[in-house]
């Protein structure tokens, strides 16, 4: 079974209210500063629309990986602005003695790669892709570019797995996408990955990881269940069906709160 996540975000303010941007308004990018400025196309896609998704152990339209390339360039991601997160400071890792690494890579590499072995990860069609379809458009290329953070995993120089994740808001890191090939899938390179990239978050401050899956992806499950993540909620989408919220809480206290207020028996 593919590894692989059914992901979808979206942003909005206390009683569903979008934040007003580029207006006079409290949320302003004349008030929020030269910080907001140089994050305005990323804060405009957060706060304006749902972010797209790609899907991961069930059928996906492998379309939103093609078409529109980035035409503006930033010096820093979302994650970097936000949280002085480098990854570079972590990576390249090796994750086996064979010679597996996962490395920092970009919008421009991993798209051949998810459009060369689309059919082999996800045993697929994605002609026939059950949900409603989305083009390709240059805004979703500038937000992978300029708010995502896009992960390698390479054996002895070839691509053999992608993953990519972003700031949800200040506090929280989304996985959005995960595939390996086929030969690679039972290898666990991610679960390799793992605690070195939840250190990484932790030290920066951010609370929680999310994710999601759908229910039928038993082997995602599973990952899930062994390091930790809680079920946090359930969506049903025109784009993706229906889905099952994932949160690894990395503050205690948030875990402990979460606990007491949703769980009760054996913790």
């Amino acid at each position: 079974m593919t590894m692989a996540w059914m992901v979808r975000a979206t942003a909005s303010t206390p009683g569903g209210k979008q934040p007003c941007v580029g207006s006079a308004g409290p949320f302003s990018k004349r008030k929020l500063g030269p910080f907001l400025e140089n994050l305005y196309p990323c804060v405009h896609d957060l706060y304006g629309a749902p972010m797209q998704a790609q899907g991961i152990g069930s059928s996906a339209d492998e379309r939103m990986w093609t078409g529109a390339r980035c035409p503006i360039g930033h010096n820093h991601t979302l994650s970097e602005s936000m949280w002085d997160l480098r990854w570079s400071d972590l990576l390249p890792m090796s994750l086996t003695d064979d010679g597996v690494i996962v490395e920092m890579s970009g919008y421009e590499e991993i798209t051949p790669f998810i459009e060369e072995n689309f059919a082999a990860m996800f045993k697929a069609n994605p002609a026939a892709f059950q949900f409603l379809p989305r083009a390709a458009t240059t805004a979703r290329a500038i937000y992978y570019n300029q708010c995502a953070d896009a992960f390698t995993f390479k054996h002895h120089g070839r691509i053999v797995g992608a993953l990519v994740c972003n700031p949800s808001d200040w506090s929280s890191y989304y996985i959005r996408f995960c595939a390996f090939l086929p030969h690679y899938q039972g290898r666990q390179l991610l679960q390799r990955f793992f605690p070195a990239f939840f250190d990484a978050l932790r030290v920066r401050g951010i609370e929680r990881i999310e994710t999601e899956t759908s229910p039928s992806n038993l082997a995602v499950m599973h990952i899930m269940n062994r390091f930790r993540f809680n079920v946090t909620g359930t969506i049903l989408s025109e784009r993706w069906g229906a889905l099952i919220r994932f949160t690894k809480f990395l503050d205690e206290k948030s875990e402990e709160e979460f606990l007491r207020q949703y769980c009760a028996g054996i913790r």
